[in-house]
């Protein structure tokens, strides 16, 4: 049991496993109105699923815990659980409000359980009693609703009852997105919208309670770890620290431009797809248990390093390395997995040594002396043939330049003649050179003047 409670198949049988999903199955009111109004119901399901599977474990909604422990000694057996859920440090918060007799029989009755459902009719102070419930836990918290002027609501009873200040109340939703890792606030339409719904849930959770769960990212000067030129520390949930890590790789590395078709490809030096494979698997099975270290993805001149802390795992031989998968982290594998951004068969290696391969690039290499390294290589002849290709467009760039001194109202069109390039390519320079700061566009499209910076 964690952030799910998830129930191994092997053993149960199918007339079991199907009394199991019927706690996680609502129905669905949107299929029994178009049913009223004789409209069709193609696409639309009869029954809403809170639950899924895969080939070995059904997973369901933590609240269905107890049904299913019923069916369970209505068959005559026990279900032995374990449970996983991460311990929160307790945090102080002091309710100052008193509770109506009414409240208080209802907070001793929900308090005394696990979980638990409060239904209240309106008047009937259920912000109140959560602010209590919040203060007796006294865990972080989140507070989901449906309207922005109900988390408003909220806001202002928690900072009267619970004695909180603004900045101490996180807000996802109604233009806000800041979470404190106390008391949040959230939107379910925000919430139901979001791509990274997992690590939005676990993200709070580790900041506060996992500080190692962190990233570097370091760009150095030469083959030696002295001089650094840029660099980023990342303290964020697991897929922002995925995402600024393969930003700041793309930036360092060296690209080329294909045109194939009609389209333009870039072409990075080293494939980004073994990069992400690297990434991801750096932070599905670094040792989060070793203090003081982080992830880092360290760029040298000729070479790119990704480490994390942690060999390989137990169980594990080097001989088997490669070939047999051991997730460490079970939860973040399982989690990388449904955003999409691995695979669950262990593939991760090979697939790497594929793509390099394909490229015409040196296998990488990988270090296992209690951290986990993989080394790539970079290709002098991509850096040279690299150097070539921008250098050709700082001369387009120039004569561009030059063309807007001679004749401010040029347009595009004219540029790509006199320069024999497509058209996008000149607004690709354009827009390069106006970041640049080196030209400035006055007036519209139509009608307007290129200005050179500096110039009158």
């Amino acid at each position: 049991m964690g952030a799910s409670f998830s129930l191994e198949k092997s053993g149960i049988p199918p007339w079991m496993l199907s009394q199991i999903k019927h706690p996680a199955a609502l129905h669905n009111p949107q299929f029994y109105k178009n049913e009223s109004r004789r409209f069709s119901n193609h696409q639309t399901p009869r029954f809403i699923k809170c639950f899924r599977e895969d080939f070995s474990h059904i997973h369901l909604p933590r609240g269905t815990i107890e049904d299913v422990q019923a069916l369970a000694r209505e068959a005559g057996s026990d279900l032995i659980s374990v449970d996983r859920r991460i311990v929160p440090e307790k945090i102080s918060l002091q309710f100052r409000g008193t509770l109506s007799p009414e409240q208080d029989v209802a907070m001793k009755s929900v308090l005394a359980h696990d979980m638990g459902m409060l239904v209240a009719p309106p008047g009937a102070g259920k912000t109140v009693m959560g602010c209590f419930a919040a203060a007796q836990r006294g865990v972080p918290t989140l507070v989901l609703g449906d309207r922005k002027p109900l988390l408003e609501q909220w806001r202002k009873q928690i900072m009267a009852l619970l004695g909180l200040v603004s900045r101490q109340i996180g807000q996802v939703g109604g233009g806000r997105d800041r979470q404190s890792g106390v008391v949040d606030l959230a939107t379910i339409q925000s919430l139901a919208r979001r791509d990274d719904l997992p690590v939005f849930a676990n993200a709070w959770q580790m900041r506060r309670f996992i500080p190692q769960a962190q990233m570097s990212l370091i760009a150095f000067k030469g083959t030696e770890r002295v001089h650094i030129f840029d660099r980023r520390d990342v303290r964020d949930d697991l897929l922002t620290q995925f995402k600024e890590a393969i930003n700041f790789i793309e930036k360092h590395l060296n690209v080329r431009s294909e045109i194939k078709g009609l389209d333009r490809e870039d072409i990075y030096e080293i494939p980004l797809a073994a990069l992400r494979e690297a990434v991801v698997n750096a932070l599905m099975h670094r040792d989060y248990s070793i203090t003081g270290t982080q992830v880092s993805v360290d760029i040298f001149d000729d070479r790119v390093e990704i480490t994390n802390p942690g060999g390989l795992p137990n169980g594990l031989p080097r001989k088997s390395f490669g070939t047999v998968s051991v997730r460490r982290n079970e939860l973040i594998a399982d989690l990388f997995s449904r955003l999409h951004k691995v695979e669950r068969a262990g593939t991760g290696i090979q697939r790497m040594k594929e793509v390099l391969a394909a490229a015409g690039l040196k296998a990488p290499e990988f270090e296992t002396d209690g951290f986990f390294r993989t080394i790539f290589f970079r290709s002098p002849e991509f850096a040279k043939a690299t150097a070539r290709q921008n250098g050709g467009s700082q001369k387009s760039s120039q004569k561009i330049v030059e063309f807007i001194a001679q004749s401010p109202e040029i347009t595009i069109d004219e540029l790509a003649a006199k320069l024999r390039i497509s058209s996008r390519a000149v607004k690709k320079h354009l827009s390069n050179l106006k970041k640049g700061g080196r030209i400035q566009r006055i007036g519209p499209d139509k009608g307007g003047h290129w200005k050179i910076s500096g110039h009158a």
